[in-house]
Order: structure tokens, then C-alpha cells, then sequence
């Protein structure tokens, strides 16, 4: 819900403050309370006795594929569409697929994954 309002925010007063104010923003609305709830959900989803590797290895290929060309797909992203808010977009896109992926996952809550 944030994210196009932050976004607008720093391409129409690109000054330092200003990025820093709405990154700031982001990091404790969105970061912060999305941290929590996936670090709980992503173990549940795994046999304890393969949770460690599971997780270690969806987490590595996750970061490296998309944390590791955020910067190169909205760079593009603004030269291909010629706006400033495409990167905007994109986030928006990833966090709806995040929310349909989310909602698939079954319920563990007493259940045991042995």
C-alpha cells in the first residue's frame, strides 16, 4: 500500500532526506512486520529433518536471482517504459505473487511434518 506513494515520493524530491525518509518508512512498514511471519512460515513448510537445507537453499536461490538483479530489471524497466515509477510496478507484482503463493500454503498448526 505503500510502496507507489514511496516511490512518487522519491522520484518527485530526489534529495537525500527525502529517500532516506521513505526508505525508512518502507523498512518499518514493510520489512519489518513481513520479517517476522516469514521466517515462522518458511519451516513450517518442510520436514524437520530437511527444514535446514530447504530453507538455506530456497533463501540462496531466491536473494541470488531476484535480490541479485533488482537493480538491472529496474534500470530497464525505466529505460524500456521511460517512467520513473515502473520500478514501482514491479514490486507491487512481486508482492501480489508473494500474496497468491501465500495463500496456497497449507495449514500445519498441529500437525506433525516428521
Amino acid at each position: 500500500m505503500l510502496l507507489y506513494p514511496a516511490f512518487w515520493v522519491m522520484t518527485h524530491f530526489p534529495t537525500l532526506p527525502v529517500v532516506l525518509a521513505a526508505l525508512i518508512v518502507l523498512m518499518l512498514c514493510c520489512y519489518t512486520m513481513g520479517s517476522a511471519p516469514a521466517y515462522a512460515l518458511m519451516p513450517e513448510n518442510f520436514p524437520k529433518h530437511l527444514r535446514a537445507g530447504y530453507m538455506s537453499s530456497a533463501y540462496a536461490i531466491a536473494v541470488s536471482s531476484f535480490g541479485g538483479t533488482a537493480q538491472l530489471v529496474a534500470a530497464w524497466l525505466i529505460r524500456a517504459t521511460g517512467n520513473k515509477m515502473a520500478p514501482a510496478w514491479y514490486m507491487i507484482g512481486c508482492v501480489l505473487i508473494s500474496l497468491i503463493a501465500v495463500s496456497m500454503f497449507e495449514e500445519t498448526g498441529g500437525k506433525s511434518l516428521d
